[in-house]
């Protein structure tokens, strides 16, 4: 599972097959902040109720996946270190070929927003915010 997981991210930024879901892109990253801040940070939004961190390397990229739990539902943020392009962050909800149903991304979608302003204060990452595009894509982002 996590395997799939990390490849559907690679084949999402090779755009070969359509995401579905909530997608915030954040680029460039300047710094990835250690696993530890970024885990801390995702620990500290109220409801959540697990995190995990996973490295994987590959020819062509780094990625830094973390997974979060609200309840049943599940999002994930990955750092992709790519060594031909900047580094960037994605956060989801749904993926390539999985859209997640409307109730889930009513849940998880405040969420993301908590553990990225929490990335942005307890791992310095400043400017945050004002860096992430978001793209909606067979569901309705913030009730809109």
């Amino acid at each position: 599972m996590k395997t799939s997981a990390i490849f559907a991210t690679v084949v999402l930024i090779s755009g070969c097959d359509p995401f579905y879901g909530v997608e915030r892109i954040t680029r460039p990253i300047e710094q990835i902040p250690t696993s530890e801040c970024v885990l801390a940070a995702i620990e500290s939004v109220p409801g959540i109720t697990s995190a995990t961190y996973e490295r994987q390397a590959a020819d062509s990229y780094v990625a830094h996946s973390y997974r979060y739990k609200h309840n049943e539902y599940q999002s994930t943020l990955y750092f992709i270190v790519r060594a031909d392009s900047d580094t960037q962050l994605f956060h989801e909800i749904g993926g390539v070929g999985l859209l997640p149903t409307q109730a889930e991304v009513d849940v998880l979608y405040p969420i993301m927003l908590q553990v990225e302003a929490a990335l942005e204060v307890k791992c310095t990452m400043t400017g945050l915010k004002e860096k992430t595009k978001q793209i909606c894509s067979g569901v309705k982002c913030n009730g809109a």
